[in-house]
């Protein structure tokens, strides 16, 4: 079975897992994508730790990497028996690339966009935080990693970019129309 696959992107606090749990109330099966690239890394034999194989193995074998995680995509799809799911969180074009090349037009992209003063307030809310600076402290780091891992080109090679700026009614509404859009 080759499933309907919507990768989300997006740096911190956009509004990916929220686009993933709302989309699951429509039919898709949430995957992670962590998750299936741990499935894979227990099966290798490498003295590197979890996050310097998969930097490494997505620079250095793109095409085994992809090749490995389309087999544990597919098989978790058939386990849930998912003909369409999302797969989060998306950080590099790599993956992005491999996947649109096995799964061809059953396979988009769609790259969550909120500008970054909108994520620092979403974090210091989600946190419990009181300034500004705290939410900073936590959310910077994590972007920095994110735009290391290529998350400008997986914005480049979207196929949708979806603004997050409004209400959450507003992003189920949207998301709605992507769903529709794909039908």
């Amino acid at each position: 079975m080759i499933p309907f696959v919507l990768a989300l992107g997006g740096y911190s606090e956009s509004g990916k897992s929220s686009s993933a749990r709302y989309l699951s109330t429509r039919g898709f099966a949430r995957i992670k994508i962590a998750a299936l690239y741990k499935r894979i890394y227990e099966r290798v034999d490498t003295d590197l730790g979890f996050v310097a194989w998969s930097s490494w193995i997505d620079t250095e074998n793109p095409e085994w990497i992809g090749e490995r995680f389309v087999d544990e995509l597919r098989a978790e799809a058939q386990r849930r028996s998912a003909d369409r799911c999302t797969i989060e969180s998306l950080y590099g074009d790599t993956l992005a690339r491999e996947l649109k090349r096995h799964f061809g037009d059953r396979f988009k992209v769609v790259f969550i966009d909120l500008d970054h003063g909108t994520r620092l307030k979403r974090q210091m809310e989600r946190e419990g935080l009181s300034t500004i600076d705290e939410a900073r402290a936590m959310m910077e780091p994590r972007d920095e990693m994110k735009r290391r891992w290529g998350a400008d080109r997986v914005r480049t090679l979207a196929d949708i970019v979806l603004r997050n700026d409004g209400a959450i009614s507003d992003l189920h509404l949207k998301l709605d129309g992507l769903v529709a859009s794909f039908a």
